[in-house]
């Protein structure tokens, strides 16, 4: 039997969504009180193969969303269940300038200035998506992503990901997002796979 859920805008009190899950997006201004809370979840999420974050990389993680959080059209959603982070997802605008984003040069060199100038022109990055193990399986991944998605304002989203996170490009593929290509060593593990998926 299908749950009722609530229609409550996430940037109210928050939208109820089925199994007792709320999604709540916080503003930047308010992410102080999720910081570390935040961190515990991150290595969580990613502390299993393939990624293997070791706790350590929690503050790396914080410095790196306050940093996001300065950007244009910066958005977090958060999936809470009885005061426990089960999941979030972030993202902003993108400046698609080598001086500004450090991945710009990498991304360039390895698939071209078209592939790169096509998917990062007007265009939402998603940052990070993740799902603590235990909460798996029961859709938060999707409500997540969506309803980051939903207040874009840009043409299209793109994010990168690890080549050998089966799961994740699993989860991505199925929702609709190509692939556009890999870069990094590719007689190495963590080679970068470039997503993308248009919003309008």
């Amino acid at each position: 039997m299908n749950r009722r859920v609530s229609s409550r805008s996430l940037d109210d009190t928050g939208e109820l969504v089925p199994d007792s899950v709320t999604l709540v997006s916080p503003p930047p201004s308010g992410l102080d009180t999720w910081s570390g809370p935040l961190g515990i979840c991150y290595c969580e999420v990613f502390g299993g193969p393939p990624w293997n974050e070791a706790a350590h990389t929690a503050a790396r993680f914080r410095e790196r969303l306050r940093l996001k959080s300065m950007r244009p059209g910066f958005r977090i959603v958060l999936a809470l269940e009885h005061g426990q982070i089960l999941g979030f997802c972030y993202g902003a605008a993108t400046l698609a300038d080598p001086e500004l984003e450090s991945w710009y040069a990498a991304v360039t060199g390895a698939l071209g200035p078209g592939v790169t100038d096509a998917a990062l022109t007007d265009a939402f990055e998603l940052v990070d998506l993740g799902v603590i193990p235990t909460a798996r399986g029961r859709g938060i991944g999707s409500r997540l992503q969506d309803a980051l998605l939903a207040g874009a304002n840009e043409q299209r989203a793109w994010l990168m990901t690890r080549a050998d996170a089966t799961e994740a490009c699993a989860f991505y593929r199925g929702h609709g997002w190509l692939e556009l290509g890999s870069f990094g060593p590719p007689d190495q593990p963590g080679q970068k796979l470039l997503m993308s998926r248009r919003l309008r």
